[in-house]
């Protein structure tokens, strides 16, 4: 969390002039977090229907 907030910092000194370049960082960022969260929640489902691996 804090590696992740030096770098939301450094990004908001670059680029917090530049509203549409800010917006599409973040848009990638959230777009990278939901991929993640899927991910998790997929993971967690085939676990509680009994299986085992996840590929």
């Amino acid at each position: 969390m804090e590696a992740w907030a030096a770098r939301q910092k450094s990004i908001w000194a670059d680029d917090g002039e530049a509203p549409s370049r800010c917006s599409s960082v973040r848009r990638a960022v959230e777009e990278t977090l939901i991929m993640s969260f899927s991910g998790l929640i997929n993971e967690r489902k085939q676990r509680a229907h009994g299986i085992d691996r996840y590929i």
